[in-house]
């Protein structure tokens, strides 16, 4: 999804006239074909700087960066420090050489090495931003604990961006419960899409063993997303096994990969739903089954801004979502959300695909919101925003 987003923008900046330019690592991406396919989507002026070999350093340096790695985001000494800082900007020099960019921002956010380097460009007067795409202290405590310290280099930047105002003020509350955080403002930034590419590809066909799997004409309730404790299948699984009783016209897809594979497929045939659910994983037709789905769901713990749930709503498909913060501005696009009540939940798709209690659809002028969000990406990492060459 971050990927995704960040192809989506850097077209869209590039389509009015602003220089944009993607830096990412060579190595990365020769062993990674998805992100191959992102990043073939860059409109052809857009350059790609592909990062090769390692850091050249000294041998204090060297050291430096050893003795701040052990160190776990303890503090350390100003020199080490200092030693750090300097083999970080002969590296951007190395990658980037004297080129000059009115912003740099480091988008993913998931990355010491890219965060620090990106911190380099300050040297040659670049204004430098990183984005925080989820709940920041709820990554750290369910997933990435070594996230807190990139958490602590977020003061160095000019920006902190968040991909909605309202997980903006999320972060900014949460992140100064965290003592070497300090002060920090959090602005707000929101993802786009392109629209046109995902209405094309909702075209295709299903693939092959899908069109068999649902063949008779069953409702089709679809979940995107990392099979991971936080996007809370094992709660539609759930859900699943109380929808199902009395009734064979219901399937569900879950698209996508993660370590809880084996812990929800042994929960599926514990529930003895084999016929009713399937882990998919990752799929080239993702847009033509949402596009096909009765209901798209999203029941997750917590998010960012679910690039998933922007695409659906684009696509025109009724959405049901877990009602957290950084979710309820999509309430305005037309987002169903309902607390995460496994009865209700039951009895709320039961009650649309049967037709009694139908669910709302997504309505909003996609191109606006574009507009819109592509502003406040500029004005975020750019003050007054980015201008055209």
């Amino acid at each position: 999804g971050i990927s995704a987003a960040l192809v989506s923008m850097a077209n869209a900046l590039s389509d009015r006239g602003v220089r944009v330019g993607v830096l990412t690592g060579a190595e990365a991406v020769k062993k990674d074909p998805v992100r191959q396919a992102q990043l073939d989507r860059l409109a052809d002026k857009i350059p790609i700087v592909a990062r090769v070999g390692a850091m050249v350093n000294s041998s204090l340096q060297y050291h430096a960066r050893r003795v701040v790695q052990r160190a776990q985001g303890a503090p350390v000494t100003e020199m080490a420090s200092q030693l750090v800082a300097d083999a970080y900007a002969t590296e951007h020099r190395r990658v980037l050489g004297t080129s000059f960019w009115t912003a740099s921002v480091e988008y993913e956010g998931y990355s010491e090495f890219w965060a620090d380097l990106v911190l380099a460009a300050k040297n040659s007067g670049s204004s430098t931003s990183i984005f925080m795409h989820n709940d920041i202290v709820a990554e750290i405590k369910m997933k990435f604990p070594w996230m807190e310290r990139i958490a602590r280099r977020y003061t160095q930047f000019d920006n902190a961006i968040s991909v909605s105002q309202d997980l903006a003020k999320i972060n900014q509350h949460k992140l100064s419960s965290l003592r070497a955080v300090g002060d920090l403002t959090v602005k707000g930034a929101r993802n786009i899409i392109d629209p046109s590419r995902i209405l094309c590809l909702s075209e295709l066909p299903l693939d092959s063993d899908i069109e068999r799997w649902l063949e008779g004409g069953s409702n089709l309730i679809l979940s995107i997303g990392r099979l991971s404790p936080e996007k809370n299948h094992e709660f539609l699984i759930d859900v699943m096994s109380k929808l199902c009783v009395g009734r064979d016209d219901v399937r569900l897809i879950i698209c996508g990969e993660g370590p809880l594979r084996n812990k929800l497929e042994a929960q599926i045939r514990s529930c003895g739903l084999e016929r009713f659910v399937m882990l998919a994983g990752h799929r080239d037709s993702v847009y033509s089954l949402m596009h096909r789905s009765d209901l798209f769901v999203l029941p997750s713990l917590h998010e960012g801004q679910p690039i998933v749930l922007l695409e659906a709503v684009a696509l025109g498909s009724p959405c049901l979502t877990s009602d957290i913060a950084p979710i309820e501005p999509f309430r305005e696009l037309g987002v169903n959300m309902c607390e995460l009540d496994r009865d209700r939940w039951a009895e709320l798709i039961g009650g649309h695909l049967d037709g009694t209690n139908k669910l709302i659809n997504p309505s909003t002028n996609m191109a606006e919101y574009i507009e819109e969000s592509i502003t406040e990406f500029s004005t975020a990492v750019a003050g007054g925003g980015l201008k055209s060459e």
